[in-house]
Parts: C-alpha cells; sequence; structure tokens
C-alpha cells in the first residue's frame, strides 16, 4: 500500500537513534579522559575491552531501533515479510575495530593532544553503534525483498553520502551490507538507510533528484572524480565556517582567542 512517509516521522526515527550514538560518545569520551594517568599500554588494553562492551549496549539499542522501524514500515506498506531482526556484532569484531581506531588515534596522544585522542575514540564508538542500525536495515531488506535508499540528515553532508544519496531507490538484493554502504560512516554522520516494500511510496525528507542533479553536475567522468569535485564545492560553500571551527580549537587548545601564537 503506498505511503507517504512524513519528516516529521522520519526525523523522530533518527533522532532517537542519534541519541544512542551521542550516549555512547560521551560515555567513551569520559572513559578514556578519567583513564588517562593509566600506563600507555594498559591503557589501550582497556579501550579495546572496555569500550567495546560500551559498543555492544548502545549498539544493541541502534539496532532494535532500527528492527522496530523496519517492522513498522512493513506493516503500514501491508507488506508480508519476516520479522526483522536486530544485529548485533560480536564482541571480538569490536575489539578489533576499536584497536584499528586506538592506534591510529595514538599519535595524538604523544603529542599532548589528550582531548583529541579521546575524541578520535569516541568517534569510532558512535560509528560502531551506527553500524549496527544500517547493518540492521540492510540485511533484513535483503531478506524480505526491500528497496533502500540512503537519506543525508544533519547539518553537513559529505560528499561520499551525497553520492550514495543520488542513486536513489535500489533493491537491496543488489547491495553489500557490509563494505561500501553501511561501513562508510564518516565522523559526526547523521545520514541513514531508508526502506520501502512499494514502488509508489516515498520520504518526505528525501529529494533524490536533487542529489542525482549535484551528482551529476559535478565536474569529472568517474565516480571518484565526481566526489572530489563535490567535495570541493562543499568546502568552498563551507570555509568560512570551517576556518572558524578551527580557530575555536586552536583557542581551546593553546589557551588564545584569535588562533595566533
Amino acid at each position: 500500500m503506498a505511503r507517504r512517509v512524513s519528516r516529521k516521522a522520519w526525523d523522530a526515527y533518527t533522532r532517537r537513534l542519534e541519541a544512542q550514538r551521542l550516549a555512547a560518545s560521551d560515555a567513551a569520551y569520559s572513559y578514556v579522559m578519567r583513564n588517562l594517568d593509566m600506563p600507555r599500554d594498559e591503557l589501550m588494553w582497556h579501550i579495546r575491552h572496555t569500550l567495546a562492551s560500551v559498543c555492544m549496549r548502545y549498539g544493541s539499542a541502534t539496532a532494535a531501533l532500527a528492527a522496530s522501524w523496519f517492522d513498522q514500515m512493513a506493516q503500514a506498506e501491508g507488506a508480508d515479510v519476516v520479522k526483522a531482526v536486530a544485529v548485533n556484532d560480536p564482541v571480538q569484531t569490536r575489539v578489533h575495530r576499536l584497536a584499528i581506531a586506538s592506534n591510529a588515534a595514538l599519535p595524538k596522544l604523544g603529542a599532548g593532544d589528550s582531548e583529541g585522542f579521546a575524541r578520535a575514540i569516541a568517534s569510532a564508538v558512535a560509528a560502531d553503534v551506527k553500524r549496527q542500525a544500517t547493518n540492521t536495515v540492510m540485511l533484513n531488506a535483503q531478506k524480505n525483498g526491500a528497496e533502500y535508499a540512503w537519506i543525508p540528515g544533519g547539518s553537513e553532508t559529505c560528499a561520499f553520502c551525497i553520492a550514495l544519496a543520488a542513486n536513489g531507490w535500489q533493491p537491496a538484493a543488489r547491495a553489500t551490507a557490509m563494505g561500501e554502504h553501511a561501513d562508510h560512516i564518516h565522523d559526526n554522520c547523521m545520514c541513514e538507510f531508508a526502506i520501502r516494500f512499494d514502488k509508489s511510496t516515498d520520504y518526505s525528507a528525501y529529494d533524490a533528484q536533487r542529489y542525482a542533479d549535484i551528482y551529476g553536475d559535478a565536474d569529472g567522468r568517474s565516480s571518484a572524480d565526481k566526489i572530489n569535485a563535490i567535495r570541493r564545492d562543499l568546502y568552498a560553500e563551507n570555509k568560512d565556517r570551517i576556518s572558524a571551527q578551527h580557530r575555536e580549537r586552536y583557542a581551546a587548545l593553546h589557551g588564545t582567542s584569535d588562533g595566533g601564537e
């Protein structure tokens, strides 16, 4: 049964997902900052193992939200599908991801940027939590023959997410849940997968043609060229705000008000 998903309903769903990611991120940041006096090797061990449990707890919550949303959409459209199953990666997978993230962030700690190190770990935790929702949507969509689309959200959308959004609605059976779609989660990404069972169903929050036009008008022949062109355009549009953010971060780290020495 065709229907239109309101922006209000979509925003309510994505805000609930975001709340879980933010809670996980805050918990991870606080944990790292509280334990910076640990010996380095011990701290790295605890980050991997203790924060894997944080990922599991909040990831379970986002996966459950995504499964519930999937079931609500199926019921609203009158689709005869199998009840959605929440997808949650095993702890060891998360330990591995956190080991990669903490090793990559280690130079920040070596340079004395303890807050930057903690933020990097918090970002990795938030991304892991988000991944459980995206994987839940995609894997259930594949099993039940749904279509999916990537809907940008938040105040910033990266070039890669715009390129994904430009693809429009696609059969989930052709997608790879683990890979370039679900695993591409950048810092502070608020984009989410939408699903539908009826081709006439649409979402008020998603203007596929707009993103297709942005992608189509971007310079370059290859996908990589177009994404880089979009990235340059986004930077040009937002460079003043980005520069202001850099000055604020510099001032916070160095105790200056203007980003100078």
